[in-house]
């Protein structure tokens, strides 16, 4: 199942809001990692809660434990100690030669084909002029210079260097 595929298969109004749930899936994660550390243990003052220092040792602890955090729209969290989240696949994306940005890993999602070097990975060479079409990932456009200055070029002698 695609990407589109699967967005086009939730509740939301269009694939492009699949886009936003990033941040109500860290929202979610953050919610019931709270939740769980702090299931057994009171809260003094809500409008104070987490400026403790303890409080907020505890909470980034949990998190960093590597432990099952909770389940979101994303699937499930657990970070590791360097914040990595080891509960599911990364997905990858890649700007095509169109500009739209496409899954490309892992394979069971794939929307479109890894492409390495990307096609802006050569340069031009050194009398050219780059520009890029698309975006700065897509497309690498290089202009000869005109016949004119390449001429003026192949006249130019460099001062003698004298040792």
């Amino acid at each position: 199942q695609s990407y589109t595929d699967f967005a086009a298969s939730t509740s939301l109004d269009a694939a492009s809001d699949f886009d936003n749930t990033d941040i109500y899936a860290g929202w979610s994660s953050f919610v019931q990692a709270v939740q769980t550390v702090f299931m057994f243990r009171s809260v003094d003052d809500p409008s104070t809660f987490l400026q403790d220092g303890t409080e907020y040792q505890l909470l980034v602890e949990y998190l960093r434990s590597g432990r099952y955090i909770g389940d979101t729209f994303h699937g499930v969290v657990a970070f590791n100690e360097y914040g990595q989240n080891e509960g599911r696949d990364p997905t990858t994306l890649q700007t095509q030669a169109d500009g739209v940005a496409e899954v490309v890993f892992p394979s069971d999602f794939a929307e479109g084909i890894f492409s390495y070097p990307a096609p802006v990975g050569e340069e031009c060479p050194d009398t050219y002029s780059t520009a890029f079409k698309g975006c700065l990932l897509c497309e690498r456009l290089c202009t000869a210079p005109p016949p004119e200055v390449i001429a003026e070029e192949m006249n130019y002698l460099p001062p003698l260097v004298h040792q």
